[in-house]
């Protein structure tokens, strides 16, 4: 069975290469007047409550806490959703008083990395580094992957 596509594959690919490139210089055209690293990594500590925590509820639950309490529901009933959503808030409770514990520590302190560094030394710092930069490196392949696999099917 032969498949017939909307677009051929390399006007899709210029496509994503073109609207990524916008993306790109209407970023750096924004951010001319916001120099700095502390502005690129925590916004000049300038963000608003309701903000900051729709920002980590997004980062934190992805598309998956659509289906997983659905089918969770499915296998063990009320208590399933119950344990599921005491399961994913658990992370933001623990982070409320982590992040005071941090903030004592490094009050000028941007990421965990930094923390790392100060606490425990150079040494660990760079361990702390490149496991991060691997998880990021098995992140976007599984990201990646499950969108060529996704749009196969479009």
């Amino acid at each position: 069975m032969d498949k017939s596509y909307f677009l051929s594959q390399s006007t899709s690919l210029t496509l994503v290469i073109s609207i990524s490139l916008i993306f790109v210089f209407l970023g750096l055209y924004n951010s001319r007047k916001y120099q700095g690293l502390n502005n690129y990594i925590n916004a000049n500590r300038n963000i608003g409550f309701f903000s900051l925590t729709t920002s980590l509820t997004a980062s934190a639950l992805g598309a998956w806490i659509l289906f997983g309490p659905a089918s969770a529901a499915t296998w063990g009933g009320i208590g399933a959703i119950i344990g599921y959503s005491l399961g994913t808030a658990f992370p933001m409770f623990f982070l409320i008083y982590l992040g005071k514990k941090i903030r004592k520590e490094l009050p000028k302190g941007s990421s965990l990395i930094e923390l790392m560094r100060k606490k425990f030394g150079k040494s660990l710092f760079k361990l702390v580094l490149l496991i991060t930069i691997f998880y990021m490196f098995i992140n976007f392949s599984y990201f990646y992957k499950f969108n060529i696999c996704f749009f196969r099917f479009i």
